[in-house]
């Protein structure tokens, strides 16, 4: 007879979550041994809701005020904060572990907001971010052997059709959100590491024709996805 308690979900399951060491390869952080521990759905409930009850009652914020542009950087600083946290431990030996074996590395939120400054708290946030995609089984883009989502061959070939108006942006419809933002930050990435493409630059195109302007674009928008 069985006589463990536990719905057949939880057996199942288990005890442990998963676990992942991260690097942080600049700033104060490098060489900080960190690691990052998945998240239930509870837990993330109850960090926004930490999060929400510090910036009402503790920081006096009106609710209504809470939707301005300052009102909600405040409220996802505070929120990221509350996760990162929860989810920031020392590195283990395995990849899986117990909520209650694991060692945060701050003692609370009110801790990592002290030693922390506000873009250490941004860049543990992308690292998160990724993380979560890397592990969500929504995901239909490719990984590689550390688990992190690349760019198919479809996906990359899907996006040079948009960019040169061969196809409607009904073609997205086929990716799920999760690989939709993966595209997203991999194709800001790509722009904003182009020196000539950059806004940030301080250059812009001259107005004048080149000698050799009659050559022109295969793309309407001007800009080719590689």
């Amino acid at each position: 007879m069985d006589n463990d308690p536990r719905s057949p979900l939880a057996r199942a399951l288990g005890q442990r979550v998963p676990v992942k060491a991260v690097t942080v390869e600049k700033g104060r952080l490098r060489g900080v041994p960190l690691a990052l521990r998945a998240l239930s759905q509870a837990e993330l409930q109850e960090c926004r809701r930490a999060a929400n009850l510090r910036l009402v009652e503790g920081l006096k914020w009106q609710e209504e005020n809470l939707f301005t542009e300052a009102g909600l950087e405040d409220s996802e600083i505070e929120n990221a904060t509350q996760i990162l946290a929860l989810a920031l431990v020392t590195p283990q030996s395995a990849d899986a572990v117990s909520p209650r074996d694991a060692q945060r590395v701050a003692k609370d939120a009110d801790e990592l907001r002290l030693l922390l400054t506000k873009h250490e708290i941004a860049l543990l946030w992308r690292i998160w971010c990724d993380y979560e995609i890397e592990r969500s089984p929504l995901s239909t883009a490719p990984v590689d052997a550390g688990g992190r989502l690349l760019m198919s061959e479809a996906m990359e070939a899907t996006l040079r059709a948009l960019g040169e108006a061969q196809v409607s942006s009904y073609a997205l419809h086929g990716y799920d959100t999760v690989t939709l933002r993966f595209i997203v930050t991999e194709l800001a990435e790509r722009l904003y590491s182009t020196p000539t493409n950059s806004p940030s630059s301080g250059t812009s195109p001259s107005s004048e024709p080149d000698d050799d302007s009659s050559e022109t674009s295969d793309s309407p928008t001007g800009m080719t996805v590689e």
